[in-house]
């Protein structure tokens, strides 16, 4: 099979171990494309997947639930939208930390709790 990449190089490419990609793999994830005498062989969707998980992991989402998403098939449409309700949810919340600290180091206060931004963002003495 032409074009393909060995495990150790989709995994330093994804910037992942490759004991990474082999679970993956194991849970059906990551699919193989072939298996040659010097051990299993992928190709570029390989890499796309490793980065859509990475990205669903880092914002909180469980491999059943990324590869519920990434099968395409059952509810995996109920499952996102439920997913995007949380994302922004948490959005939210970080836009409202990141904000009490702008105010609260535009405010000079001596120390972040004893700042009155996190009573009136606008009031800083």
């Amino acid at each position: 099979m032409t074009d393909t990449l060995s495990i150790g190089e989709v995994a330093r490419r994804a910037g992942v171990a490759t004991s990474t990609v082999r679970y993956y793999d194991r849970l059906g994830l990551v699919p193989v494309v072939d298996r040659d005498g010097t051990g299993r062989r992928y190709d570029d969707s390989a890499l796309r997947r490793l980065t859509v998980i990475r990205s669903f992991q880092h914002a909180g989402f469980s491999l059943d639930e990324i590869k519920e998403l990434l099968d395409g098939a059952g509810r995996w449409q109920h499952l996102a939208r439920e997913k995007r309700e949380q994302l922004s949810a948490r959005i939210q919340e970080l836009v409202t930390a990141q904000e009490l600290i702008d105010a609260a180091l535009a405010c000079g206060c001596e120390d972040l709790e004893g700042c009155p931004a996190h009573e009136e963002r606008s009031s800083c003495p």
